[in-house]
C-alpha cells in the first residue's frame, strides 16, 4: 500500500476515480480479535450479521456464516490474520455455496453509497481492497490470510493472491454471483507517469449476471462504494440499445472501460 501526504493525496484524488489506494491502514494488520463479528443466535438465525454502515439506524440482515474454513479451522474472528502450520491451499467449503455466495452480494450491495466501512468493530481501508476485506470478513472469511504476502504487495495482489490459493482463478464470460472480479492500469501505481504498465490495480465484487453477459458489480472508488457494470463480450462497447453494459474505471487514457480493463475473477466460496 502507498502512504501520501496531504499533497499528493489532492492530486491523486483529483486524477483517479477508482481510488484504490489505502489511505491510514497497513494490508499486513491482522483483524481485530477483541469483538467478535457475530452476535449470538439461534440455530435458525445463524447470528446476526455485524457489517458497520455509515447510517447506524440501517439495519443489516441476518446470515448464516460457513462453518469451516479449508485449513479445517473454524471461522473463529480471533484467529484471524494467524497463518498457523496447517494452513493450506484449496477452496472454502461449505454447505450451500449458491446462498452463501449471495449472501457476499448481498453484503456487498448492503454498503452501497457508504463510505465508513467497520466490520467487527473494525474500520477497514477506504479503498477498494478495504472494501472487499470488510465483505469477506463478515461472512468469516480473511481474503489476506495467505503466507505468500511480500513487502511490495499492494491490498489488491494480496487478495489476488488468495483466490490463487483457493484456486478460484478464472476468466469466464459469466462468473458467480459473491465472485471478486480484478481489474489492471486503472491508476498508477508504481509512479511511472503512466498507468498502461500497471496490474491489479483494482477489486471488486459480482454481484450478479445478465444474460447478456452483463456483470453487475460492486467496488469501492473515490467518491464510495457504487456499482458499476462489464460485459466481456463487448468489452469495447459502452453501451448498446440504450443499455449500459461497460462503465468507465479510470479518467483519461484510451482503455478506460471497464471490459477493457478486466484482469480476472476469482471464486472462493465452492
Amino acid at each position: 500500500m502507498l502512504y501520501l501526504n496531504r499533497t499528493s493525496l489532492v492530486l491523486l484524488l483529483g486524477a483517479l476515480s477508482t481510488g484504490c489506494v489505502s489511505l491510514r491502514s497497513d494490508p499486513y494488520t491482522p483483524l481485530a480479535s477483541h469483538d467478535p463479528l457475530y452476535s449470538p443466535g439461534n440455530s435458525q438465525a445463524g447470528g446476526r450479521f455485524l457489517l458497520g454502515l455509515a447510517d447506524p439506524q440501517r439495519k443489516a440482515p441476518v446470515n448464516q456464516p460457513p462453518t469451516l474454513l479449508a485449513d479445517g479451522s473454524k471461522t473463529n474472528p480471533r484467529s484471524w490474520g494467524v497463518q498457523g502450520k496447517r494452513y493450506q491451499k484449496g477452496p472454502i467449503r461449505v454447505s450451500d455455496r449458491h446462498a452463501e455466495r449471495q449472501r457476499l452480494a448481498d453484503a456487498a450491495v448492503s454498503l452501497v453509497g457508504s463510505r465508513e466501512i467497520v466490520v467487527g468493530g473494525q474500520a477497514f481501508p477506504k479503498d477498494c481492497s478495504g472494501f472487499v476485506r470488510a465483505v469477506y470478513a463478515s461472512r468469516g472469511i480473511d481474503v489476506y490470510r495467505t503466507p505468500r504476502v511480500q513487502r511490495t504487495d499492494n491490498g489488491v495482489r494480496i487478495i489476488h493472491k488468495f483466490s490463487d490459493d483457493r484456486g478460484g482463478l478464472h476468466r469466464r464470460v459469466f462468473p458467480q454471483v459473491g465472485d471478486l472480479v480484478f481489474f489492471d492500469r486503472t491508476w498508477d501505481r508504481n509512479g511511472n507517469g503512466r498507468s498502461t504498465d500497471d496490474r491489479l490495480t483494482h477489486v471488486g465484487i459480482v454481484e450478479h449476471v445478465d444474460d447478456d453477459g452483463t456483470v453487475h458489480f460492486v467496488h469501492r472508488i473515490t467518491g464510495g462504494i457504487v456499482r458499476q457494470r462489464m460485459n466481456l463480450l463487448y468489452p469495447d462497447q459502452h453501451a448498446t440499445k440504450g443499455k449500459v453494459i461497460n462503465d468507465w474505471l479510470k479518467r483519461g487514457g484510451r482503455d478506460r472501460l471497464a471490459g477493457k480493463l478486466f484482469a480476472g475473477f476469482g471464486t472462493v466460496v465452492r
